[in-house]
């Protein structure tokens, strides 16, 4: 497709100056090709996020395309993905892990990530680089996929850190002939397809997540491309089915629905799959139609510690797209999925989107004429002490054509933040206990249950009714002395950093 017909090219342009603003260029420095401004700028963390590096192959890609802007000369674009990828052994830790959040992290998939970017930017690269380049920047990612071999993910199932690190051993793989990389990602793609559900999503710490699903699948569709012999299409069609669900008709996208409340659209698996699958294709369409003017999260809303994951996704969709077979938009209307705890129904107010396991979460889309979004949080409360309640554990108790009853659990919300004591005990734990892989995946497995699992704690119980005809709640507490809510706007129940980017339907006037 055309720079000038291409739907993503717009988005990607007005992206690249921050992107490129991100990078160290002075040649004399160590850091020269680092990203993380944070840490060679500003100087005010300890430690540098190695995901910048992975903007490289979004670069590449464009370059190899011929879809870089007039504006960005290719042999100044060459020498900046030459820096990212260069820069990666200044960044790696004694055990050739990456870090994203602590300094020693040894990332799972962080490492994962960058090793798969800067390994497909050297691909695109091709005949640019010389032998001895493109052995010296391989050489140069071998810590990381050495790291790989030893590290795994063990503080949940999450498919998408699976999915994208699993790429990224195709990779070294398929350019090193190491067969034992092949074994490792082979082996979290068979984790993947021993926790999917039958309903067509697959495990974001053992629930449903559209917006991280998409991400997942975006992976998952290029391991197909890079090896089609390891056979992931059918976790891929599965997954575009569930996906198109969530498309609705405002031009939003799941809207928080999932177990981890995120908005956002990958649309490159779906750009790769359009011509195969036709959910795909839909899916594919209704990106075209709508990241254009932020109806639901694309790259225009990311923060920089995500803007490279949906920079290179963007650059994915772009350099896949192709004339589409028709206009058809994603096909909803009326899905159940009993086990995610979602169900999806077409009424004469909207789209309605019911989340169970939160308790009763609710969403309207009415457009696509009127384009209004309204979203009815889970049912929040507060404890005689002052704590703000959730609803977890929520099962449908009654399901019919027009209603749905939902009753739950009332628990503590968990709303640590950082402190200077905090930080201090986990520089302590970075400095010692992260220098082991297992004793560092210790520490880990027990912050994500400090901050994402359910405690149990429970202190009342809840019950809300949805009439599936007008979109009207009523929730009223069961049993303790919580106190509902009322309208609880923007309510975040657990710990999720990608949740609440910003976009339209969030301050779109009702009249319009």
């Amino acid at each position: 497709m055309q720079r000038a017909d291409n739907p993503y090219i717009a988005i990607i342009d007005r992206n690249l100056p921050r992107l490129l603003a991100l990078f160290n260029v002075d040649t004399t420095n160590r850091l020269c090709g680092v990203g993380d401004r944070r840490y060679w700028a500003w100087k005010l963390i300890d430690f540098p996020n190695a995901t910048f590096q992975g903007a490289c192959l979004g670069l590449a890609r464009l370059l190899e395309a011929g879809l870089l802007p007039e504006w960005l000369g290719e042999m100044h674009t060459q020498t900046r993905i030459e820096q990212m990828v260069a820069a990666v052994p200044v960044l790696t830790d004694r055990k050739g892990g990456l870090g994203e959040a602590l300094p020693n992290e040894g990332s799972f998939c962080v490492t994962g990530l960058v090793l798969g970017d800067c390994l497909g930017a050297i691909d695109c690269l091709g005949s640019r680089l010389t032998d001895k380049r493109r052995d010296d920047l391989i050489a140069g990612l071998a810590p990381l996929a050495r790291f790989l071999m030893r590290q795994d993910e063990t503080h949940g199932i999450v498919s998408n850190h699976l999915a994208t690190t699993a790429l990224g051993m195709v990779r070294w793989s398929k350019i090193t002939g190491d067969r034992q990389a092949l074994d490792r990602a082979e082996l979290w793609i068979d984790r993947i397809r021993r926790h999917a559900s039958a309903e067509g999503w697959m495990s974001e710490y053992g629930d449903a997540d559209p917006g991280y699903q998409s991400w997942c699948t975006s992976s998952l569709a290029q391991i197909d491309a890079e090896m089609p012999e390891l056979g992931v299409d059918d976790l891929v069609e599965r997954s575009f089915a569930f996906l198109e669900a969530f498309a609705a008709p405002d031009g939003s996208f799941a809207n928080g629905c999932g177990a981890r409340m995120t908005r956002f659209f990958m649309p490159g698996g779906a750009e790769i799959w359009a011509d195969r699958f036709p959910a795909a294709a839909r899916l594919a369409c209704f990106s075209r139609t709508h990241a254009h003017e932020n109806r639901h999260l694309a790259l225009d809303a990311i923060d920089e510690p995500n803007l490279v994951p949906f920079f290179n996704d963007t650059v994915l969709a772009a350099i896949s797209a192709s004339p589409l077979k028709s206009n058809e938009l994603p096909q909803n209307g009326h899905r159940d999925f009993p086990q995610a705890g979602l169900f999806v129904r077409s009424a004469p107010v909207g789209l309605l989107t019911v989340n169970t396991r939160r308790g009763g979460w609710l969403s309207i889309s009415e457009g696509p004429n009127d384009r209004r979004l309204t979203v009815t949080a889970e049912p929040a409360a507060r404890c005689a002490r002052g704590e703000v309640l959730r609803p977890v554990r929520g099962q449908c108790v009654t399901l019919t054509d027009d209603k749905i009853v939902v009753e739950a659990e009332l628990e503590p919300v968990e709303r640590m933040l950082p402190s200077p004591l905090k930080f201090l005990i986990l520089r302590v734990l970075s400095l010692t206990a992260f220098k082991s892989i297992a004793l560092g995946n210790a520490v880990k497995r027990m912050l994500a249950k400090l901050l994402l699992q359910e405690k149990g704690k429970v202190v009342g119980r809840v019950r809300r009714t949805i009439n599936l005809q007008t979109g009207e709640c009523e929730s009223v507490v069961l049993s303790g002395t919580a106190q509902l809510i009322a309208n609880p706007t923007g309510f975040s129940p657990r710990h999720m950093a990608s949740q609440g980017y910003w976009q339209v339907g969030d301050d779109t006037p009702a009249e319009t």
